[in-house]
């Protein structure tokens, strides 16, 4: 017999038979369950069975409304689900509710086309303007690839190329910054050179007591001494062009400082020169504490009086002793050990390795 005709045969006995299930009748259930062979039996199959025997299951109001509850959920879900099957219904998918899908891939489109229309702009200018021949700096490999990140017209001397424009292009403006070498003096009042005379000395040839000259400063200063962490000198007035050029000097400005742990680490490869006043503290947190490492990379002086005996700790250095007189009428001798000074610097950068060698 067909099964929609069962159905129909069985259906007075259902109405007959609606009553509420026993706890005799759950176990009877569970243990014929058990004794099944193939322990699987589908929901249709106990539906069925319920139906036949004793009608459906009579549920307590609460579990129903649990029941619909958690039914209306997972509806709820199905309705939200999406398929996911390329990468832009991820993007979709993962941009969120406070994003509008739409107007979002329109705008990254729109930033796609905006870099790619530049890239072309700048590949078609390179055409027009190609790199000069003679510049032995610009490789073909660059000149074949377009000039990107390109701010203004590089035909305008005066444009600003932003970072990874080719060395060749780039004005006069854009040339490597002029180096200028430094030269440490002793933070120190009883020294006999420091930031406040090393102009007088270096510079003109005429060593002034470091403390007159604190006194000279405060007075032109209402009383207040300066503070000034380094000053600028040049070597001209004492090592004419002529002198200069049998040195092989290629500098003639100099940065004299007292302050070396304000330096950069960049700066440090620019120092070429160090006053001492004799005391190891003047090195701490230098790049080396070591005086023989220190004045393996950089020429050492020692500014000290004719009169005095040679210094316990500066004599065992690799350093070159500079003696001035002690009284006043011997300042006219200061430009000449000024210009021992210079000669001895230029000597050191003529043939150190560890200085850059260029001007």
């Amino acid at each position: 017999m067909p099964e929609s005709e069962q159905t129909e045969n069985l259906e007075p006995a259902r109405k007959k038979q609606r009553r509420e299930i026993s706890q005799d009748e759950l176990q009877e259930w569970d243990n014929y369950l058990n004794t099944r062979d193939d322990k699987e039996t589908s929901c249709t199959e106990i539906q069925r069975h319920w139906h036949v025997t004793t009608g459906p299951p009579q549920l307590p109001d609460d579990l129903k409304q649990v029941i619909e509850a958690d039914r209306e959920s997972v509806e709820t879900l199905n309705q939200l689900q999406r398929p996911i099957i390329t990468r832009i219904e991820a993007m979709r998918v993962c941009s969120g509710p406070r994003v509008n899908s739409a107007t979002f891939f329109e705008d990254v489109l729109e930033i796609t086309r905006s870099v790619r229309a530049k890239e072309k702009k700048g590949a078609a200018r390179a055409k027009q303007e190609p790199i000069p021949a003679s510049s032995s700096i610009v490789s073909s490999s660059i000149a074949t690839k377009p000039l990107r990140r390109m701010e203004r017209d590089v035909s305008n001397p005066r444009a600003t190329p932003m970072h990874g424009m080719p060395l060749a292009l780039r004005g006069k403006s854009h040339r490597q910054k002029k180096i200028i070498p430094i030269i440490i003096v002793p933070n120190a009042a009883t020294a006999l050179i420091n930031i406040h005379n090393a102009k007088d000395f270096l510079e003109d040839g005429r060593w002034i007591n470091p403390g007159e000259k604190r006194k000279a400063l405060a007075a032109a200063n209402g009383g207040k001494l300066p503070r000034e962490e380094s000053v600028i000198i040049s070597s001209k007035q004492l090592v004419k062009p002529q002198e200069q050029a049998q040195l092989g000097a290629k500098f003639d400005v100099f940065k004299v400082t007292d302050s070396p742990l304000k330096l950069k680490a960049s700066e440090w490869d620019h120092v070429c020169g160090c006053f001492v006043s004799g005391n190891l503290w003047q090195f701490e947190r230098w790049f080396s504490e070591n005086p023989v490492e220190i004045f393996a990379k950089l020429a050492g002086f020692h500014l000290t009086f004719a009169e005095d005996r040679p210094h316990q700790t500066t004599s065992k250095w690799s350093v070159k002793q500079l003696k001035i007189g002690r009284a006043e009428s011997a300042r006219h001798m200061d430009r000449k050990v000024a210009k021992e000074f210079w000669k001895a610097l230029y000597h050191f950068l003529r043939t150190s390795d560890t200085f850059l060698q260029s001007a």
